[in-house]
């Protein structure tokens, strides 16, 4: 679905398989956002992003932008997602303005 929403915009998407090739491709290239699904196989998108914030500290680097994707819409997944160090929380589905809303929120 992002990639039609994103399909005539200047942003790259790039999709992974799990939360641990997230964790690796965020290791390996700069990105400007990452929109994390907190529903992922072997490593779920909170703890893929705890596990980038750890490396972002541990690298000195700067923190990357990170939405959190859920199906849950209430306020305590809302707040696991911050806590887990997600700048924001969009819950599905999403709609394509509201995901281009978020996404210039944060450039």
């Amino acid at each position: 679905m992002f990639k039609i929403y994103l399909s005539k915009t200047p942003h790259t998407l790039i999709m992974v398989n799990d939360g641990q090739e997230a964790v690796a491709r965020v290791k390996q290239e700069p990105f400007e956002l990452v929109l994390m699904d907190i529903q992922m196989p072997n490593l779920d998108g909170y703890a893929a992003t705890r596990a980038i914030r750890q490396w972002e500290r541990e690298q000195g680097r700067m923190p990357v932008t990170i939405i959190a994707l859920s199906a849950h819409a209430t306020e305590g997944k809302k707040g696991e997602s911050i806590d887990a160090g997600c700048n924001d929380h969009l819950s599905k589905p999403i709609r394509k303005q509201e995901l281009l809303d978020a996404i210039q929120k944060v450039r």
